[in-house]
Order: structure tokens, then C-alpha cells, then sequence
């Protein structure tokens, strides 16, 4: 069963969803997340982060997220979720320029916010160029309707990274 840690953001279903002790989190930007080492959040979501909820401890380094790579993709077989990760959390070594801290577990900085987020990596676009298990697929990429996700963690993949594809059904744990 699903956990109580969904919050939904959009008509798309949950922005993040608590599935079998872990954080899955949707995004459209899962090839900007990888290039840049960073997930991005709204302030709205920043509470999952950083205050214990439904007996879950805030994130501190070396926590461990899944994401969903857009809400599903659409195929001849039929609609599938892409799950990767798991991804660990990772502390910064420096803040970035434009930058302050917003969740500190032992003097280490776990989310910042980016005092100048339109600046990327996340923008407002058409993107076409994605190959996602062998078809072209095309992502509306609209980071300004969320302040262009602000609050950032730094990622990196976990040695067990993997891709799965979870059938869209019905009754979708994801959605």
C-alpha cells in the first residue's frame, strides 16, 4: 500500500509518493537533474525534506530517492512509468553563487535555494530530443509555472541504479 507522503502539484498526479520506504519523485526533468547533479523542489515541497513526517526522518546525506521520469510514457505497448534511481543525497562542499542554505544536518548542506532559479537547469520548453527505451518522445518542459524549482539537492546515481518500468494501470500507486 501507499504510504501517507503524497503531495499532489498538478493534474498529473503526486509530485512525490512514499512506496516501500523510499521518495519517489516525479519530474520532467530527469536528463537536467543527471547533467547538473541536482533535483529541484518548490517551496511547497520543501517540508518533505526537512521535517519529519509519518514517522520519516528528515533527509540527511547518504538518503536514498527514486525518480519518476515524467508521469508515463506512451507506447505501442501500452503506457509504462520510468522509475531510476535509487539516487543518494550528497552534501555540498560550497554553496553556489546566489545561493542559501535552507536544510543543514551537521554543519552540511543538504538543500539550498537558488536566490536566481530562472537561471537553470531548469527552463521553459519544447524538448523533442529525447530517446527513451528506443522511441522519441516529446516532454512540455514549463519550470516557470514552479519558480523553476528553486530549492536543489545534490544527486548522484547509487551503485544499484537502475531503470524500471512500472505498467500504468487504474489503480497506479504512482498516480
Amino acid at each position: 500500500s501507499v504510504e501517507q507522503r503524497t503531495m499532489k502539484r498538478s493534474d498529473f498526479g503526486p509530485s512525490v509518493t512514499r512506496h516501500g520506504g523510499f521518495d519517489y519523485w516525479r519530474t520532467w526533468y530527469l536528463d537536467e537533474c543527471e547533467a547538473a547533479s541536482l533535483l529541484g523542489v518548490t517551496a511547497e515541497h520543501v517540508s518533505l525534506i526537512t521535517e519529519p513526517a509519518a514517522g520519516i526522518a528528515p533527509y540527511r546525506p547518504g538518503s536514498e530517492v527514486f525518480l519518476e521520469d515524467a508521469p508515463w510514457f506512451s507506447h505501442s505497448g501500452g503506457n509504462d512509468h520510468r522509475i531510476c534511481g535509487p539516487y543518494v543525497i550528497k552534501t555540498l562542499v560550497v554553496l553556489p553563487e546566489h545561493a542559501e542554505p535552507v536544510h543543514v544536518v551537521d554543519r552540511q548542506i543538504v538543500v539550498y535555494r537558488d536566490l536566481q532559479p530562472e537561471r537553470g537547469p531548469w527552463h521553459n520548453r519544447s524538448k523533442t530530443e529525447r530517446l527513451v527505451d528506443g522511441e522519441i518522445v516529446i516532454l512540455r518542459q514549463l519550470a516557470g509555472q514552479f519558480d523553476h524549482f528553486p530549492y536543489r539537492m545534490k544527486i548522484v546515481r547509487s551503485h544499484r541504479w537502475h531503470v524500471e518500468l512500472i505498467r500504468h494501470t487504474d489503480d497506479c500507486w504512482l498516480c
